[in-house]
């Protein structure tokens, strides 16, 4: 409550003060008895005067001011960090220390009046770590959330990822027994590398869905999350449910986290999947509407008339009452036997939605299925996409190649070649220091690995750059964490590679930095 009134008694405060400056002792007494903290400083900026709800705040004592910690001389001192609001009031928000030690979070207003400024003060503590601890609690359900539909991922990507190394192994064995056509021989390559970019593909659906981390706000093609997320769902449920994509709309990019987006989706249809334990349907149908200002205003969520995407997430499964849609997005509510569920799935899509600025309805009716309306605004921006050249460019220089893995400086090594380039190997970052230290007027450009022994990537990169600030590097990793990407990305990093990588994404990221180095 005081923090709500904060504006109003400071003006009530400072016109208090005008009022009382004719008696200094009746203006202490005064103010001495207000219950928000209040120091009053000089023309010289030091403070003569605190009041007791300041003292209780902060630990110092009327005979204290003279010695106080230096951020209250930098109050009263300087006003760099202030922002001026208008022509009467300044005001923020600054974390500062208590006598005892303890950060406080306070916000506070300025008052300059004749030849003494009024400091007021209001402790926010309490509410910022409420804040605090709801963030924390939002990225706990996420978290929560992507558990409950770990185990059911677990089976079906083992099932996949046995499927595509079966194809790898048996193609591998039958071109090592020889007496093959060249038709045959090509057929079976063909086999190995599909199965191999299928294996990939699934790995680097399940690192974005499993990605941690500040909810992301840029712009994403919501169709392409959509068509992702069935596809991992075909992965995942059971196969008598035929699950399908009717994309309607025009526009699908909306500002978002396509992390948190294919969170959610992924949990509602495996919530649908249980809902059909014989089988059925399940489908995706995505539209462009517009929902008006008396949409907007009768609608619980806070949403603004305009352009939406309409994301229908339909089954054709056991349904629900009228009892338990009213419930379905309460925290821990669930419908599964003990130990089966965390109730937290969609409350965690409800959170979700809530962030991106949309609204979600559902209908459901007993024996019939369920449908969900997902509305979020879509945006003229256009999601970023990563296009490979189709044609490999040749290039010419030396690159060396930092990873631990055999196989992969076998294969780089191997690409490297056809594309004309000279390669150096390393087994480790502490190897490819010391080789690029002895060799580095040879050397054009590193690829280097981010998970290895001895040294990691992320400490070769430091060294590497400290002996040449201008080598082009490049990040090549299957899996990386993510503050160490960004660390590196602020660090100036030159291009991420993500394995497994094509012969074109190699040649193209190559030639797209070495280019730029030379102009």
């Amino acid at each position: 409550e005081l923090a709500t009134n904060f504006k109003t008694m400071q003006e009530s405060i400072i016109t208090t003060i005008h009022q009382l400056q004719t008696s200094e002792k009746l203006l202490q007494e005064s103010l001495d008895l207000l219950p928000i903290p209040l120091l009053i400083a000089n023309s010289d900026g030091l403070p003569t005067f605190v009041n007791t709800d300041f003292s209780h705040t902060f630990g110092y004592e009327q005979s204290e001011i003279g010695v106080v910690e230096p951020w209250l001389q930098t109050v009263c001192r300087s006003g760099e960090w202030i922002n001026e609001i208008g022509n009467v009031y300044r005001e923020g928000t600054v974390h500062l220390r208590s006598k005892s030690g303890d950060e406080r979070v306070i916000d506070f207003s300025i008052q300059p009046i004749e030849s003494r400024t009024i400091y007021l003060f209001n402790d926010s503590t309490e509410k910022f770590e409420n804040q605090k601890k709801t963030e924390n609690l939002k990225e706990q359900l996420h978290q929560s959330q992507k558990m409950e539909a770990v185990g059911q991922l677990a089976g079906g990507v083992a099932h996949d990822f046995n499927n595509a190394l079966g194809g790898i192994i048996g193609a591998t064995e039958l071109l090592k027994i020889g007496n093959l056509t060249p038709e045959e021989q090509r057929e079976y390559l063909d086999l190995i590398l599909t199965a191999g970019e299928r294996a990939g593909d699934l790995t680097k659906k399940l690192l974005l869905f499993s990605r941690k981390g500040n909810k992301a706000s840029s712009a994403v093609d919501c169709a392409k999350i959509v068509n992702e997320t069935a596809s991992l769902l075909k992965h995942t449920i059971n196969k008598n449910i035929t699950v399908s994509v009717d994309n309607r709309s025009t526009f699908a990019s909306i500002i978002g986290d396509d992390s948190l987006l294919q969170n959610a989706f992924m949990n509602m249809g495996i919530n649908a999947s249980h809902a059909m334990p014989n089988g059925g349907e399940l489908t995706f149908t995505l539209i462009n509407l517009e929902l008006d200002a008396e949409y907007c205003e009768i609608s619980p969520f806070e949403i603004k008339p305009g352009g939406y995407l309409e994301i229908a997430i339909r089954d054709t499964g056991t349904g629900m009452s009228p009892e338990i849609q009213s419930r379905i997005f309460e925290p821990f509510f669930t419908t599964k036997e003990a130990g089966k569920g965390t109730g937290l799935g969609m409350a965690a899509v409800y959170g979700t939605v809530q962030e991106h600025g949309g609204a979600i309805t559902v209908y459901s009716e007993v024996g019939t299925g369920t449908v969900f309306h997902i509305y979020l605004p879509v945006t003229m921006e256009t999601a970023t996409a990563t296009n490979h050249p189709e044609e490999i460019s040749q290039g010419t220089g030396t690159i060396l190649v930092i990873d631990d893995e055999e196989l992969i400086r076998i294969t780089a090594s191997a690409l490297l070649v056809s594309l004309g380039y000279k390669v150096i190997l390393a087994t480790n970052g502490l190897e490819g220091v010391n080789t690029f230290s002895e060799a580095k007027n040879e050397i054009d450009l590193i690829i280097l690995d981010m998970i290895m022994p001895v040294m990691g990537g992320r400490e070769a990169f430091t060294k590497l750059r400290e002996i040449d600030s201008t080598i082009p590097i490049i990040i090549a990793s299957g899996f990386a964490k993510e503050e160490d990407m960004e660390s590196l990305k602020k660090e100036g990093v030159n291009g991420f590679l993500n394995k497994p990588f094509r012969k074109t994404e190699l040649a193209g990221i190559i030639t797209s930095i070495l280019t730029k180095e030379l102009l």
